[in-house]
């Protein structure tokens, strides 16, 4: 079993993975198959992706948070880094 150093580094490269797959267009469910997680997991690492990038998921008129779309996320990212 590896250090705990080991499980954060191995997180985050499947967080980034992960954003860098769903900012290609792929979708959710086939992000989790292919890194071997839950999709509720693949969600939470998605929403972390994000949210670290200083990018936010966009709120519903209820109060919901609701996944923003890879297009969505573009063009915040090209707003926030030119």
């Amino acid at each position: 079993m590896g250090s705990h150093k080991e499980l954060l580094k191995r997180t985050r490269a499947a967080r980034d993975e992960a954003f860098a797959l769903y900012l290609g267009g792929m979708r959710q469910c086939d992000i989790a198959r292919k890194l071997k997680r839950s999709p509720q997991r693949t969600r939470q690492l998605l929403a972390k992706a994000i949210r670290e990038r200083g990018l936010l998921d966009r709120q519903c008129e209820h109060g919901h948070f609701r996944m923003s779309t890879p297009e969505q996320l573009r063009l915040a990212m090209a707003d926030r880094f030119g």
